[in-house]
């Protein structure tokens, strides 16, 4: 979520889902960071170790994950700023 760098859990996108596709509601997603991965902030994390076993939260493509708000969704994305290309604004929304 931008401009917060909030990470939503399943349950928050669900709820969300849940409400866009009661009201016929378009979600309209910015995927740029979808090859990140974070901490799951349930588990207790250790990040001076490169090769702990610590346990990441998986990205969650709404689309994929909840089929049925997938013709309620636009996906967009960019390959600036995971490529860390950040000067080139190339980017597509399906």
């Amino acid at each position: 979520h931008n401009p917060t760098g909030k990470v939503f859990t399943y349950e928050e996108l669900e709820e969300i889902v849940e409400l866009c596709v009661r009201n016929d509601v378009y979600i309209i997603t910015d995927e740029i960071y979808e090859h990140m991965t974070y901490p799951d902030e349930n588990e207790n994390n250790n990040n001076e170790n490169e090769n702990n076993n610590n346990s990441y939260r998986a990205h969650i493509l709404i689309p994929k994950t909840f089929p049925r708000a997938a013709s309620l969704t636009l996906v967009c994305n960019s390959i600036g700023k995971s490529a860390s290309a950040t000067g080139w604004r190339l980017g597509w929304c399906l």
